[in-house]
């Protein structure tokens, strides 16, 4: 791989493309060039051991607004790092790690970097197994972060009995040897009392979460009567 005109790009897709580590190092090193770039795109593409050379190049890269790493087993140390990471990018907008193994030690870990992100809009977390620990620190963490107006939390089992189904159905994607089990004895209570914190929500998707009706009745009590954006079911 050339990155010789890394200063010049502007969007870079490099998604599905099993990237080995000596390209990802040698493309991490060189995102601190790439003033001009505002949207990365790493679906399916990184490596495990890649994970702590890229988060270290993104740190440098000033101008991303929009980052895509859904599908690379993520897991909760690795989620945590970009956390760390990320809230030095001033302008991010949108993190989308959409299919990765994110459990609910690193959704808290990550909530509780949110009130550095300066411009964060959307943080996407679907297909993963935060539970409800790790759904109840990002709502309540939420608010330190006012521009944050949109967080996907679809699929995560966020419920209070888990059926032995569900967890087969988290990781759909992975192999059942990379599955993570959500948490063993998610607390529902936790996760209600830190709806009507998420003030500054415009958009909270929990749709396929194996809900019962009453829980969902009990969170869009929490959420407010009237109160617009939470969504408990899948737009297809």
């Amino acid at each position: 791989m050339q990155f010789s005109a890394c200063h010049a790009l502007q969007s870079l897709d490099l998604s599905s493309n099993h990237l080995s580590s000596h390209a990802v190092d040698r493309l991490a090193r060189r995102l601190c060039c790439a003033t001009a770039l505002h949207t990365l795109r790493l679906q399916w593409s990184v490596r495990a051991n890649s994970m702590h050379s890229l988060a270290e190049g993104l740190r440098k890269c000033s101008g991303l607004t929009s980052l895509t790493l859904g599908f690379n087993l993520v897991n909760n140390d690795r989620f945590a790092r970009y956390a760390l990471r990320l809230q030095h990018c001033r302008r991010v907008q949108l993190l989308d790690f959409t299919g990765n193994l994110i459990r609910s030690a690193g959704a808290q870990a990550f909530a509780r970097c949110l009130q550095h992100f300066a411009a964060l809009q959307q943080l996407l977390l679907p297909h993963n197994a935060v539970g409800c620990q790790g759904a109840a620190a990002l709502l309540q963490h939420s608010a330190e972060c006012p521009t944050l107006t949109a967080l996907d939390l679809s699929s995560n089992v966020l419920c209070s009995i888990i059926p032995a189904h569900v967890a087969s159905a988290v990781h759909r994607f992975f192999s059942p040897r990379l599955l993570e089990l959500p948490d063993p004895t998610p607390d529902f209570e936790v996760l209600l009392a830190t709806a009507a914190h998420a003030t500054a929500l415009r958009r909270l998707d929990l749709a396929d979460n194996r809900m019962t009706l009453s829980e969902i009745l009990s969170l869009a009590a929490r959420w407010g009567p009237g109160r617009p954006g939470l969504t408990f079911e899948s737009d297809a």
